[in-house]
């Protein structure tokens, strides 16, 4: 079977089809000749008759085609035994109402062995197409299928978007296939032109498998070897996208259905897929009698008729010939949409990014590198669910909808761990001092958390698990699974031991810390009964245990609540009633009075009561005090109560909740109540727990005097201050929420002078007076992290136009400073960062709290590009609607007017008309300006397009911006222009319509399409000369190729080829990248001021450049003059451009060397410049700007350059042992460091999630190896690139425990940062700890540190020679500095130059 191409029947084959071996044979016995076959069919027959292995080429052809499915799957393990059985009872249902009929015409469809049940939305396929082929699928009239059915939203699709697998609305259209034993769907690709990506697929009744590249034969069936096998469990979810999409076909085998077996699809279909219409229908969609009212839906048919023959299950039917009326297409492509048009545009752009797909069946590392080195998260915990306290230790736990536990302390305390389900974290409790947190997850789980020590530093690990089982005496049958769903978990502190209240009101005890369920213990619902009242029983059950409460004095009595409102004082020693409340409200939440001589309660409508306790009445059926505090009017259940004592006098009274439902009800508050003060708290997200922080121990008699308020929200953390009058909120050193308006740029400053970091921190607190100047109160742990050797600045821009300045020198991510750039410009609303007030006669008394705001007031004010000098401390913001501000810091407050320049990019090309958004129109006269960064000049880009390129030099005093027609170069001393240019293609209309523009049609995108298609078509036929020298060594490389050489004669890696791109391809004048470098442009004797542009279309732009002196800059203007012009033969996008010295080191930047802060550059050596594209990196010398040196990182990776930058990396014995590198980001998240300038590739690391494109988008490396990106809207990751330069949290929770038990995991890891919840943390190996004896070599010494690929990758190769042979090289290069004479020299040189090719020409 190894040399078959076919893994079904071949034996059998060969009897029925003897005719094959006579023409194998040259076509003798007089047999007819049978027609010619495809080439790819005579090459798998040829493999089958010879049973000749394949060739190292086909197999390195076939792993990497099966690398490219794998990186478009993802498989999760969602659903339990118990809920696929709960499913598969509703999809027998469904087959049930199908065949009786109760479905409308369309819903059903059968074939042999497998029925399909569309709803939502219908599609005609295989024989109900009218036309055959790819592109002819239609969706039927809207109606003419059954809605999704609700068990289908509830049960499967509420879990997908509870996992973030896909987001809440985007299933419009639910398919169940039912397949019999044998039944089998043949390869096909989901109509592109009709549903968007991903496909999700959900499976169950059995496991199956998931074939892909598998080719059908029918009369017998037959199926070809698959390019992937992808076993598909029950109860697994399968993710398709990208390649695995829409690049290759799938299918399901018959021999892979042994047992029934149903997927549920769950689909979007596209805006644009098009759809039949009512008169359209052809009879075979329709039948005769079909009237408009079915469509909708008034009429059903009485009984559902079959549209194909039904035949019972054979497990025999996969060895039997038969003929399947199925979509039979084949590596289906839409010929309605070019390609960039079928990549799924669900990119919400942080959608992919948590890799909550951990299973066992899906679980590989790269193949070709090792993870970088992720060190700690940034900012705030996406989707944040369960929030716990520890007053002991001073620290407090935050729990993620990923299944993520995270610790936070003191500034610098972190500790993070995963569970290994992928379930919601929906209650967190502490064990106060003793290191203990106890987790419950949405999966009815608990699981215990034990802080350990290992080598002096704190972890975080799970020790133990716990699933309650059924109710004893009760069948497992007739047990409803929520009756032991626990509600309620207290970890009692006498006797190691925590309850669990659960929703059938029974409370299960267990031990700590093994977990073990003390059955003797157990409280049911009928112990309680016993002692309630008949009147008051009245035959209904008392419900779901709502709080248990113990009592602060007592630690033997509990206080059960129940949610039908009793509420029992419980005496675990004697297990008696004690007290009894009986309340008729429903209950939601309990909390004690301090002396343990009154409780309070909460309930759902939105009042709570006060009820003494006393032991004069073993019942008390009226509370002391009853309250709806912002009635009379029906109000909201108030969740959660607080009752803290005061010694002032009045306690605090602290709920969430209760808002007047009509009115305000979509409010999300916490009020403060102490006596007459309140304070109604408005948050903009979702509350989701708070707690105050007071001391752990209170003396009987005492007070506990809360000092703070915490409250966790959906997006933010705020903490407020409730000893200052007033109640402010205190500033948080951490858990910043980044996304308070959606982050657009990033960018980061290293080595920060002091003296400006010392500015930007007081400006920063000038800007917030109305903060409470109290010590963070969540102080516990201590930090062991040696402190920052260097300051760095980590820059964001923001949708509404501001920039915020964050302290990144350490663990902790600090908010320094908030610039905003909206009050210079006239906008629709006022632009002001004071909190909303309440007035004083407004009730409820509201008070705006938290930063977080995700509405931006303009769209245009987005920022685009941000650059910093450190030394002068000026800056510049580039925005959306091409406005560019420099600005200066400031450290007092000012009030001048903006000069504004308007630069025309298009310099007056005619046939260009902008259809894009206006420009932000600037504000007249003096403004106002508080201290900080305050706006001296604004530069108005015209077309108002947004800025994507932007760099600053401020030694020369200029700034240069780009945009997608051109750039330009402005002097800010002098304000005025220097230089416009115009990088559009008479071609880029695109270009003229913008980001905001509403105006782009699908017709006018499809006939570009197809024009592009002609003409790579005519450009390719028409690309090769026969009688060219080129085409005849490429002739003799083929023929060459095609032999077969001695087996060990080592072949060398087979290198991709690069196709060129078309010259007018849409936004090819794109400036991708700026840069400025004094170096040598006109001649090898003489280097001055330069400035460079790079392209999307491959174009480079030198221009030379007259800066005066210091002395005389108001005197003489700056003047640029275009010095050479170079064109990238294929075209490919410049993302970086970079200058080296004679010595190969990086250019230093402005002031660096005049301020003693760098080495001065060597200008005697000759210049080199690295020119990065999206295909390859190449160094050329200049002036001459000939090639030297070059890395084809497409052709050997099959990838695509995204981010690009220079870092220093230091040995880790030595600071002062430094390597200069380039790195680099791909866009299937890797990176690779290569030396410069040789371009030697040194290390590769997989890094981020091939499929997170916003991750690899808002990438940003720092100079020393470090570098951030977003793993969501609110989080950055930090990662490192360099053995020195780490920055991760070391820390120590001192824990004293009632038993002394070591930690009872044998899994603990090397260093305190665990596996993440997005999935991209993997534990580091035992390879990646180094003994002190290799710490000291340098990274290119040191492989073992930065984990290189294998050595057989193209990347492992030592010397990386010129070779042209399919480059991507220069294909001209226009000198506009040289003389006639010297172009002429220049001329005869490059004739001469055998590594040049001769498309080079020097004018």
């Amino acid at each position: 079977m190894a040399g078959s191409g076919y893994t079904d029947l071949r034996e059998k084959l060969k009897s029925m089809m003897p005719y094959r071996d006579g023409h194998k044979g040259g076509g003798g016995g007089g047999l007819p000749r049978e027609p010619p076959e495809p080439p790819y069919d005579r090459k798998r027959r040829h493999q089958e008759d010879s049973g000749s292995e394949p060739s190292d080429y086909e197999e390195q052809k076939e792993e990497e085609e099966a690398r490219k499915v794998k990186s478009g799957i993802r498989q999760l393990r969602l659903f339990s035994a118990e809920e696929c059985a709960k499913i598969e009872a509703r999809i027998d249902d469904v087959v049930s109402r199908a065949e009786k009929g109760l479905y409308k015409e369309h819903t059903v469809d059968r074939a042999p062995l497998r029925n399909k049940y569309f709803f939502g939305e219908g599609y005609t396929y295989g024989s109900q197409l009218q036309r055959r082929g790819p592109g002819q699928e239609r969706l039927y009239p809207r109606g003419e299928v059954d809605a999704i059915p609700e068990w289908v939203h509830d049960l499967v699709i509420r879990k997908l978007v509870e996992h973030r697998v896909i987001p809440e609305g985007f299933v419009n259209s639910a398919v169940i296939n039912d397949y019999q034993p044998g039944g089998c769907i043949v390869s096909h690709v989901d109509p592109i032109h009709i549903f968007e990506r991903p496909i999700v697929s959900v499976s169950f009744f059995s496991d199956s498998a998931l074939c892909f590249g598998c080719k059908f034969q029918f009369k017998p069936i037959r199926v070809s070897e698959p390019v992937l096998f992808l076993p598909v469990k029950r109860g697994s979810v399968t993710v398709l996208s990208g390649y695995a999409a829409d690049e290759i076909t799938h299918c399901i085998r018959p021999q892979d259905i042994k047992e029934r077996r149903a997927v549920i699809i769950l689909r979007k279909t596209r805006l644009d897929a098009p759809r039949l219409e009512t008169k359209s229908l052809s009879s075979s969609v329709l039948p005769p009698g079909y009237n408009s009212d079915r469509l909708s839906g008034s009429n059903r048919d009485q009984i559902l008729k079959p549209k194909r023959s039904h035949r019972k299950a054979d497990p025999d039917a996969a060895h039997r010939p038969r003929i399947l009326e199925m979509d039979k297409e084949e590596n289906r492509r839409s010929v309605l949409l070019p390609k960039h048009r079928r990549r799924s545009n669900f990119s919400s752009e942080n959608y992919w990014r948590r890799s909550y797909e951990y299973t066992e069946d899906c679980d590989e590392e790269e193949e070709d590198g090792s993870p970088a080195r992720k060190t700690v998260e940034h900012g705030f915990p996406s989707q944040p669910s369960a929030l716990a306290y520890d007053p002991v230790l001073r620290v407090m736990a935050i729990g993620t909808k990923a299944g993520a536990v995270k610790l936070y302390g003191a500034p610098g305390v972190e500790l993070t761990g995963l569970h290994k389900e992928t379930a919601t974290v929906t209650q967190l409790h502490f064990l106060p001092g003793q290191g203990w947190l106890l987790s419950l997850l949405d999966d009815n789980t608990l699981h215990l958390w034990e802080v350990c020590q290992k080598e002096g530093c704190s972890h975080l690990e799970e020790t133990r698990s716990f699933g309650l089982p059924g109710r004893p005496g009760s069948g497992s049958a007739n047990c409803s699974p929520g009756i032991t769903r626990v509600t309620v978990v207290l970890p009692v502190s006498v006797g190691a031991v925590v309850c669990l209240g659960t929703e059938g009101g029974a409370v299960y005890f267990l031990t700590l810390p093994t977990l073990t369920l003390l059955e003797d213990k157990t409280l049911f619902p009928d112990e309680i009964l016993q002692s309630v009242p008949d009147d008051y029983r009245c035959g209904k059950a008392l419900g779901p245990v709502e709080s248990i409460q113990e009592h602060p004095r007592d630690g033997s009595q509990l206080l059960i609540g129940y949610s039908r409102g009793l509420v029992v004082l419980w005496e675990q020693s004697t297990r008696t009633v004690q007290h009894l409340f009986l309340g008729n409200q429903q209950l939601e939440s309990l909390a004690w009075e301090q002396s343990g001589k009154s409780i309070v309660s909460s309930h759902s409508d939105g009042g709570y009561m006060v009820w003494a306790v006393s032991g004069t009445g073993q019942r008390t059926q009226q509370p002391v005090m009853s309250t709806i505090p912002y009635g009379p009017f029906p109000c909201k259940a108030i969740s959660k109560i607080l009752w803290r004592t005061c010694e002032s006098g009045n306690p605090f009274i602290i709920f969430s909740g209760g808002m007047p439902r009509a009115s305000y009800g979509d409010r999300h508050c916490v009020t403060v109540l102490q006596g007459q003060s309140l304070a109604t708290l408005d948050f903009t997200s979702r509350v989701i727990d708070f707690f105050t922080v007071q001391s752990a121990e209170v003396p009987e008699g005492g007070f506990e005097n809360p000092r703070a308020l915490v409250v966790l929200v959906e997006e933010e953390l705020v903490a407020i201050d409730l000893q200052t009058p007033g109640w402010p909120t205190i500033p948080a050193p951490y858990l910043a929420p980044l996304h308070s308006s959606a982050i657009t740029c990033s960018c980061h400053v290293s080595n920060v002078p002091l003296k400006l970091w010392e500015r930007i921190v007081s400006v920063g607190e000038q800007q917030s007076p109305r903060q409470s100047s109290a010590a963070w109160p969540i102080d516990g742990g201590k930090n062991l992290a040696q402190e920052p050797t260097q300051r760095g600045l980590l820059l964001t821009g923001h949708e509404d136009g501001t920039v915020r300045f964050w302290d990144a020198s350490g663990v902790s991510l600090k908010p320094l400073y908030k610039l905003g750039t909206a009050s210079i410009f006239q906008t629709d609303c006022e632009h002001n960062d004071s909190l909303n007030q309440a007035g004083e006669e407004e009730w409820p008394p509201f008070r705006k709290v938290g930063c977080f705001d995700p509405y931006s007031d303009d769209p245009r004010l987005g920022v685009q590009k941000i650059a910093l000098c450190k030394y002068t401390a000026k800056m510049v913001v580039a925005g959306t609607a091409g406005q560019v501000l420099v600005m200066e810091l400031s450290d007092e407050k000012s009030e001048h007017a903006v000069s504004v320049a308007t630069v025309d990019l298009l310099q007056d090309r005619e046939g260009f008309t902008w259809k894009g958004h206006d420009r932000l129109a600037p504000r007249n006269g003096p403004l106002p300006f508080a201290p900080g960064f305050q706006p001296s000049v604004l530069v108005q880009c015209v077309p108002p397009a947004a800025v994507t390129a932007v760099t600053l030099h401020s030694e020369w005093n200029l700034v240069a911006f780009g945009t997608s027609h051109g750039f330009g170069l402005f002097d800010y001393y002098r304000r005025n222009p220097v230089l416009a240019r115009c990088t559009l293609h008479p071609n880029d209309s695109l270009a003229m319509e913008g980001p905001l523009s509403r105006v782009k049609s699908l017709k006018k995108s499809l006939r570009q399409s197809f024009r592009r298609i002609r003409k790579s078509r005519v450009s390719g036929k028409k690309r090769l000369n026969a009688s060219s020298p080129s085409s005849k060594v490429q002739e003799a490389n083929a023929q060459l190729a095609e032999q077969a050489g001695p087996p060990e004669v080592e072949m060398t890696p087979v290198q991709r080829r690069i196709e060129p791109r078309s010259a007018d391809d849409s936004l090819s004048g794109v400036v991708r990248c700026l840069y400025f470098a004094d170096t040598f442009l006109r001649d090898a004797a003489h280097h001055g001021p330069t400035m460079w542009a790079g392209t999307n279309s491959g174009s480079v732009f030198a221009y030379a450049l007259e800066v005066p002196s210091q002395e005389k800059f108001s005197e003489r203007a700056v003047e640029a003059v275009l010095g050479k012009e170079i064109q990238l033969m294929h075209r490919a996008p410049v993302v970086a451009i970079a200058v080296l010295d004679g010595r190969g080191n990086p250019l230093p930047e402005p002031y660096e060397v005049s301020r003693d802060l760098a080495k001065a550059p060597d200008m005697q050596g000759s210049h080199s410049m690295l020119i990065s594209s999206e295909e390859q990196f190449k160094v050329f010398t200049l002036p001459k700007v000939s090639a030297k040196t070059k890395f084809k990182l497409t052709a050997h990776e099959g990838c695509r350059v995204r981010k690009v930058a220079l870092v220093s990396l230091a040995s880790a014995g030595s600071e002062e042992r430094l390597e200069n590198c380039l790195a680099c980001l791909t866009n299937l998240g890797d990176i690779h460091i290569f030396t410069v300038p040789s371009l030697r590739p040194q290390v590769h690391y997989g890094c981020i999630r091939k499929e997170d494109i916003s991750g690899i988008a808002s990438c940003v490396f720092t100079k020393h190896g470090q570098g951030f990106y977003l793993i969501s809207p609110s989080e950055f990751e930090r990662f490192s690139l360099s053995a020195r330069n780490v920055t991760e949290p070391l820390c120590r929770l001192e824990v004293t425990r009632l038993q002394d038990t070591s930690c009872l995991s044998n899994s603990l890891m090397a260093t305190p940062k665990l596996p993440q919840a997005n999935g991209t943390h993997v534990p580091r190996s035992p390879e990646g700890q180094h003994s002190p004896s290799d710490s000291d070599r340098s990274p290119e010494e040191h492989p073992a540190a930065f984990s290189p690929g294998p050595l057989d990758s193209p990347n492992s190769s030592l010397e990386n020679p010129l070779d042209t042979t399919g480059d991507i090289t220069v294909e001209e290069v226009k000198d506009f500095l040289a003389s006639s004479e010297e172009a002429e020299r220049n001329l005869r040189n490059a004739s001469e130059d055998e590594t040049r090719p001769t498309g080079i020409l020097i004018k």
